[in-house]
């Protein structure tokens, strides 16, 4: 039993240092994956705070465009005979001109002349 030290290693000897020497190519797989599946947690998460900002920037915004909108002229609809030639007339510059042209038109005109 003297000669034990110069012998054979034991078992304790053997386990200590085989895995401090050479790491397992398993086990720089498997760290290679966990790596690979944090890089993809983190690019995921940072997909999802841009379209949260994005989506809080729209809905800001549409929130913004119609509770800063200035408020409208009150406007009240009346009626009015005028002749089927002046009639089709205005009825042709409100298609050229598009929603709102022929009330707007009138209502200039109506300014100038009751002022």
């Amino acid at each position: 039993m003297s000669k034990q030290g110069k012998g054979l290693a034991g078992f304790g000897a053997v386990a200590a240092t085989a895995g401090a020497r050479v790491q397992p190519e398993r086990e720089k797989q498997l760290e290679a994956k966990v790596e690979k599946i944090h890089s993809m947690e983190n690019t995921e998460q940072i997909r999802e705070e841009k379209q949260q900002d994005a989506l809080s920037n729209s809905v800001g915004d549409i929130l913004h465009s119609v509770t800063k909108k200035p408020k409208p002229v009150l406007k009240r609809q009346i009626s009015a005979y005028i002749d089927e030639d002046v009639a089709k007339k205005l009825d042709k510059f409100g298609k050229e001109h598009g929603k709102g042209a022929k009330s707007e038109l009138i209502n200039n005109f109506l300014k100038s002349v009751l002022k």
